[in-house]
């Protein structure tokens, strides 16, 4: 056996003829046929003579070497070298891949990946649409490192973010978790969705898509994105502007606004001092919410102390605005809201109505005909709830109209200590 094994590596080992053993190699683990003409391409002198010498042929001198496998099995046959081309090639280099079984085992393994999230098809008809666009652009597998039990990881944390959200937002009405609470929560690991972890990007291109917005926006504010889906990347990134806002009751928080109401200057409160600070407290009657902070400044500017309370979401309401709006209701305040004229707008105020409970303030068809706009009015149509000719007037009229623009008539109502508001719809 030692000297067969010799005479084998005599005929065909050594270096002159790795690449033909490499490329039969391919051949044989492919399942392709060996009855075919193999080439080799710009062969050197060493091994055109060691070719050749093998195949028992006379030296040539073309730009290449062809072969048919088949004839060397069976050359290697007859000599008593091997049994046949592949135990011939095992015993020289080792053992040779099944390429086709393998091939088929990953596809399978990277199917089972998708799994998890294909169980969502019917309830989370979108996530499973924004999860295969990201397998078809290879970002999955990228993030996975190439390895489908990885990527099948990934998945499985991917579908979890979905519904833990969703879950969220069906029992709290908004989704305000932390950043840190949403990863514990589906990876274990209060880090797993940091900027830079793959689930992070993979839950963030899902975002959105729940936002509508394009690739870009996560490049430019993904704190944005996250709040959009009512997560906030941490307690003390998430606040709310306030003016004026004077709650009953102890603690620091009470104490803060207080002194800030009666030097009639805008504040700000962290969702961390909401969440630690504002329990069980006594609330005004009717508190404003405005959209815009520059509705806020005019009315510290124009009333300063004598402002009605006031508080602005400051567009999407953040974690900590939502729970400011919650712990007001809870307290028996009445919510006014009023926002842009816009789509973008129209969203908003629908969820702050149709989440806490709050008024419409101004917002009626009336007050947006008899309000001046310049800027043309773009974007997918919102019903509003509230006043079912809004859209359609908004829509026929094409124009969008900005709190700035109507801010002089939110100053009387908020200037209006007697109580009387301009409600409108």
């Amino acid at each position: 056996m030692s000297s067969q094994r010799d005479r084998l590596a005599d005929a065909l080992g050594g270096p002159a003829l790795a690449r033909l053993r490499e490329r039969l190699r391919e051949r044989i683990e492919r399942g392709d046929s060996l009855a075919s003409v193999l080439v080799l391409r710009s062969p050197h002198s060493e091994e055109r003579r060691a070719v050749e010498g093998l195949l028992g042929r006379r030296p040539g001198r073309g730009e290449s070497l062809s072969l048919r496998p088949l004839e060397l099995e069976r050359t290697l046959q007859d000599a008593g070298l091997a049994d046949s081309l592949r135990d011939a090639l095992a015993r020289l280099d080792g053992p040779l891949l099944d390429r086709r079984q393998a091939d088929a085992g990953r596809r399978r393994a990277w199917a089972a990946a998708d799994v998890p999230v294909e169980a969502l098809a019917a309830t989370h008809p979108l996530a499973l649409e924004v999860w295969r666009a990201l397998r078809g652009e290879g970002q999955v597998r990228r993030a996975a490192g190439g390895d489908p039990e990885a990527a099948r990881a990934l998945s499985r944390g991917y579908a979890a973010g979905v519904v833990a959200l969703d879950e969220a937002a069906t029992t709290s009405g908004d989704v305000a978790l932390s950043l840190a609470e949403l990863a514990t929560r589906i990876t274990g690991d209060a880090h797993g969705l940091d900027p830079g972890r793959p689930l992070s990007a993979l839950l963030l291109r899902y975002a959105m898509a729940a936002r509508g917005v394009g690739d870009d926006a996560a490049a430019r504010d993904p704190r944005a994105l996250w709040r959009g889906v009512g997560v906030e990347v941490d307690p003390l990134s998430s606040h709310v502007l306030v003016l004026n806002l004077r709650l009953g009751g102890g603690g620091p928080v009470v104490e803060a606004l207080r002194v800030y109401a009666e030097a009639g200057e805008p504040s700000r409160v962290t969702l961390r001092a909401l969440q630690r600070h504002v329990q069980d407290v006594a609330a005004p009657r009717d508190v404003f919410v405005c959209e815009n902070p520059m509705v806020v400044l005019a009315a510290a500017r124009e009333l300063g102390a004598h402002c009605r309370p006031l508080l602005c979401v400051e567009g999407q309401p953040s974690a900590a605005a939502s729970a400011l709006m919650g712990a007001l209701r809870g307290a028996g305040a009445r919510l006014w809201y009023h926002g842009d004229f816009d789509w973008p707008g129209i969203r908003i105020a629908r969820g702050v109505v149709e989440r806490h409970g709050a008024v419409p303030w101004r917002l009626s068809t009336a007050d947006y005909t008899g309000a001046h706009g310049a800027l043309p009015l773009t974007g997918a149509r919102v019903e509003a709830p509230w006043d079912a000719a809004l859209a359609a007037a908004m829509h026929a009229r094409g124009i969008a109209v900005h709190e700035e623009a109507v801010v002089a008539d939110l100053l009387v109502d908020l200037g209006n200590q007697r109580g009387a508001v301009s409600r409108r719809s």
